[in-house]
Formats: structure tokens, sequence, C-alpha cells
């Protein structure tokens, strides 16, 4: 899935994907500067955890949601 957020005139980019290949839940995150940053965890519920966290972060950020997500044409499995 991935959920774009604004704050002004910049947009952050959000992606969770599930890699069947290694069995991870991934996180990436893409900042406005090109910058981006990618977790990997084993448990769904630590990976739960992370994005409830990052959730925290970016509304204390004022970061706003931009719609609904978008699904990855990969799949998703949970």
């Amino acid at each position: 899935m991935i959920w774009l957020f604004e704050r002004a005139q910049e947009t952050l980019e959000v992606e969770t994907h599930y890699e069947a290949a290694t069995g991870e839940y991934l996180l990436t995150v893409k900042r406005p500067d090109g910058s981006q940053q990618t977790e990997r965890f084993l448990h769904v519920a630590t990976f739960r955890d992370r994005l409830e966290r990052l959730e925290t972060m970016l509304d204390r950020e004022k970061w706003v949601p931009n719609g609904a997500p978008s699904p990855l044409h990969d799949g998703w499995k949970l």
C-alpha cells in the first residue's frame, strides 16, 4: 500500500509491502528531499507497532493524509 501525506507544498510517501521471498514486512518512507528509509520486520505485530508510531510522528509533524491509500500491484499478505 502507498499512502501520501502533504504539508505545505511538500509530499511524503509511505509504502508498506510484504516480501514473500524473505517473509518480511517492509516499511519505506520517502521524504520530500528525495531521501528514503526502508525498515524490515519479521513479525507483523512489530510491523504494526512501528506503523502506529510513525502515524503519531507524522501527525505531530503536521503531515496530513492526501486521499485513500493505493494498493501495490504485487499484492499483500497479512
